[in-house]
Protein backbone atom coordinates (compact mmCIF):
# COMPACT_ATOMS: atom_id res chain seq x y z
CA UNK A 1 0.00 0.00 0.00
CA UNK A 2 2.85 2.36 0.84
CA UNK A 3 4.35 1.76 -2.65
CA UNK A 4 1.05 2.75 -4.25
CA UNK A 5 0.76 5.96 -2.19
CA UNK A 6 4.38 6.86 -2.99
CA UNK A 7 3.82 6.25 -6.72
CA UNK A 8 0.64 8.37 -6.69
CA UNK A 9 2.40 11.28 -4.95
CA UNK A 10 5.31 11.06 -7.36
CA UNK A 11 2.91 11.10 -10.32
CA UNK A 12 1.15 14.25 -9.04
CA UNK A 13 4.44 16.09 -8.60
CA UNK A 14 5.79 15.03 -11.98
CA UNK A 15 2.56 15.86 -13.84
CA UNK A 16 2.70 19.37 -12.39
CA UNK A 17 6.25 19.83 -13.70
CA UNK A 18 5.49 18.77 -17.29
CA UNK A 19 2.70 20.63 -19.04
CA UNK A 20 3.04 19.69 -22.74
CA UNK A 21 0.41 17.35 -24.19
CA UNK A 22 1.17 15.47 -27.41
CA UNK A 23 -1.46 15.24 -30.13
CA UNK A 24 -0.97 11.72 -31.49
CA UNK A 25 -2.11 9.41 -28.69
CA UNK A 26 -3.54 6.05 -29.77
CA UNK A 27 -5.32 3.33 -27.83
CA UNK A 28 -3.80 0.51 -29.89
CA UNK A 29 -1.36 0.11 -32.76
CA UNK A 30 -2.37 -0.10 -36.41
CA UNK A 31 -0.01 -2.49 -38.19
CA UNK A 32 2.23 -1.14 -40.93
CA UNK A 33 1.74 -2.80 -44.32
CA UNK A 34 5.13 -4.56 -44.01
CA UNK A 35 5.58 -4.60 -40.23
CA UNK A 36 5.34 -2.67 -36.99
CA UNK A 37 7.88 -1.50 -34.42
CA UNK A 38 6.75 -1.02 -30.82
CA UNK A 39 9.33 0.97 -28.86
CA UNK A 40 8.75 0.59 -25.13
CA UNK A 41 10.10 3.77 -23.54
CA UNK A 42 9.83 5.77 -20.36
CA UNK A 43 9.79 9.51 -19.92
CA UNK A 44 12.10 8.98 -16.93
CA UNK A 45 14.71 6.69 -18.54
CA UNK A 46 17.91 8.52 -19.55
CA UNK A 47 18.97 5.59 -21.77
CA UNK A 48 16.63 6.62 -24.59
CA UNK A 49 18.57 9.81 -25.34
CA UNK A 50 21.50 7.99 -26.90
CA UNK A 51 19.13 6.28 -29.38
CA UNK A 52 17.16 9.31 -30.53
CA UNK A 53 19.16 9.93 -33.72
CA UNK A 54 19.24 6.25 -34.74
CA UNK A 55 15.46 5.91 -34.30
CA UNK A 56 14.71 9.22 -36.02
CA UNK A 57 16.83 8.19 -39.01
CA UNK A 58 15.34 4.70 -39.20
CA UNK A 59 11.77 6.06 -39.07
CA UNK A 60 12.51 8.56 -41.86
CA UNK A 61 14.04 5.84 -44.06
CA UNK A 62 11.48 3.07 -43.54
CA UNK A 63 8.07 4.50 -42.64
CA UNK A 64 7.30 5.23 -46.30
CA UNK A 65 8.27 1.63 -47.10
CA UNK A 66 5.47 0.23 -44.91
CA UNK A 67 6.94 0.05 -41.40
CA UNK A 68 4.73 1.49 -38.67
CA UNK A 69 6.27 2.93 -35.49
CA UNK A 70 4.73 3.45 -32.04
CA UNK A 71 6.13 4.42 -28.69
CA UNK A 72 4.57 2.51 -25.82
CA UNK A 73 4.67 4.00 -22.31
CA UNK A 74 3.96 1.27 -19.75
CA UNK A 75 5.63 2.65 -16.60
CA UNK A 76 3.22 3.49 -13.79
CA UNK A 77 4.19 7.16 -13.56
CA UNK A 78 3.49 8.04 -17.20
CA UNK A 79 0.97 10.69 -18.24
CA UNK A 80 0.15 12.66 -21.38
CA UNK A 81 2.05 15.62 -19.96
CA UNK A 82 5.21 13.56 -19.34
CA UNK A 83 4.90 11.95 -22.76
CA UNK A 84 4.65 15.39 -24.36
CA UNK A 85 7.90 16.43 -22.72
CA UNK A 86 9.52 13.15 -23.82
CA UNK A 87 8.64 13.76 -27.48
CA UNK A 88 9.81 17.36 -27.22
CA UNK A 89 13.19 16.11 -25.97
CA UNK A 90 13.76 13.23 -28.43
CA UNK A 91 12.19 14.80 -31.53
CA UNK A 92 10.52 11.61 -32.74
CA UNK A 93 7.47 11.85 -34.98
CA UNK A 94 5.30 8.85 -34.20
CA UNK A 95 2.09 8.03 -32.39
CA UNK A 96 2.18 6.68 -28.87
CA UNK A 97 0.20 4.37 -26.63
CA UNK A 98 -0.19 5.11 -22.92
CA UNK A 99 -0.26 1.57 -21.54
CA UNK A 100 -1.34 2.54 -18.03
CA UNK A 101 -2.11 -1.00 -16.90
CA UNK A 102 0.99 -2.52 -18.50
CA UNK A 103 -1.07 -4.92 -20.61
CA UNK A 104 0.98 -4.39 -23.77
CA UNK A 105 4.23 -4.79 -21.87
CA UNK A 106 2.96 -8.06 -20.44
CA UNK A 107 1.56 -9.27 -23.81
CA UNK A 108 4.81 -8.66 -25.67
CA UNK A 109 7.22 -9.48 -22.83
CA UNK A 110 8.75 -6.00 -22.52
CA UNK A 111 10.75 -5.62 -19.31
CA UNK A 112 13.06 -2.66 -19.95
CA UNK A 113 13.14 0.77 -21.59
CA UNK A 114 14.06 1.35 -24.28
CA UNK A 115 13.15 -2.07 -25.63
CA UNK A 116 11.70 -2.85 -29.04
CA UNK A 117 9.27 -5.46 -30.25
CA UNK A 118 9.19 -5.88 -34.02
CA UNK A 119 6.08 -7.46 -35.54
CA UNK A 120 5.80 -8.82 -39.07
CA UNK A 121 2.84 -7.91 -41.28
CA UNK A 122 0.76 -10.69 -39.69
CA UNK A 123 1.42 -9.22 -36.22
CA UNK A 124 3.75 -12.04 -35.17
CA UNK A 125 6.77 -10.94 -33.08
CA UNK A 126 10.05 -11.42 -34.95
CA UNK A 127 12.37 -9.48 -32.62
CA UNK A 128 12.50 -8.46 -28.96
CA UNK A 129 15.48 -6.61 -27.55
CA UNK A 130 17.41 -3.33 -27.41
CA UNK A 131 17.57 -0.75 -30.17
CA UNK A 132 21.33 -1.30 -30.41
CA UNK A 133 24.30 -2.02 -28.15
CA UNK A 134 25.65 1.54 -27.88
CA UNK A 135 24.96 1.74 -24.14
CA UNK A 136 27.59 -0.92 -23.43
CA UNK A 137 30.12 0.39 -25.98
CA UNK A 138 30.50 4.00 -24.85
CA UNK A 139 28.09 5.22 -27.54
CA UNK A 140 29.58 3.23 -30.41
CA UNK A 141 27.12 0.93 -32.21
CA UNK A 142 28.49 -2.52 -32.96
CA UNK A 143 25.10 -4.24 -33.35
CA UNK A 144 22.17 -2.22 -34.74
CA UNK A 145 19.52 -4.72 -33.62
CA UNK A 146 16.45 -2.68 -34.55
CA UNK A 147 17.85 -1.60 -37.92
CA UNK A 148 18.80 -5.20 -38.76
CA UNK A 149 15.36 -6.47 -37.77
CA UNK A 150 13.56 -3.83 -39.84
CA UNK A 151 15.80 -4.63 -42.83
CA UNK A 152 14.88 -8.33 -42.47
CA UNK A 153 11.20 -7.34 -42.59
CA UNK A 154 11.73 -5.28 -45.72
CA UNK A 155 13.61 -8.17 -47.36
CA UNK A 156 10.79 -10.60 -46.51
CA UNK A 157 12.99 -12.57 -44.09
CA UNK A 158 10.63 -12.38 -41.12
CA UNK A 159 10.00 -16.03 -40.33
CA UNK A 160 12.43 -16.42 -37.41
CA UNK A 161 12.05 -14.92 -33.93
CA UNK A 162 15.23 -13.32 -32.58
CA UNK A 163 15.64 -12.21 -28.98
CA UNK A 164 18.52 -10.23 -27.52
CA UNK A 165 18.79 -9.57 -23.75
CA UNK A 166 17.46 -6.10 -22.96
CA UNK A 167 19.58 -3.13 -21.90
CA UNK A 168 18.41 -0.01 -20.11
CA UNK A 169 16.06 0.81 -17.25
CA UNK A 170 13.58 -1.59 -15.69
CA UNK A 171 9.98 -1.14 -16.77
CA UNK A 172 7.73 -0.82 -13.69
CA UNK A 173 4.08 -1.72 -14.24
CA UNK A 174 0.99 -1.85 -12.03
CA UNK A 175 1.57 -5.63 -11.63
CA UNK A 176 5.02 -4.94 -10.15
CA UNK A 177 3.39 -2.99 -7.30
CA UNK A 178 1.27 -6.01 -6.42
CA UNK A 179 4.32 -8.21 -5.84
Amino acid sequence: MLKLIHAACLMLIVNHLYAATPLNRMTSHVPGSRGTVLIFVSSMCPCTDQHKLEVRQLVSLTRSRGIGYYCVFSNIVESDARVGQFFKNVGWDMPYILDAEGTMAKRFGATHTPQVIVLNQEGKPVFRGPIDDSSKNLGRIEHAYLRDSVNRLLEGKDDTFVEVPPLGCWLVTVDDLKK
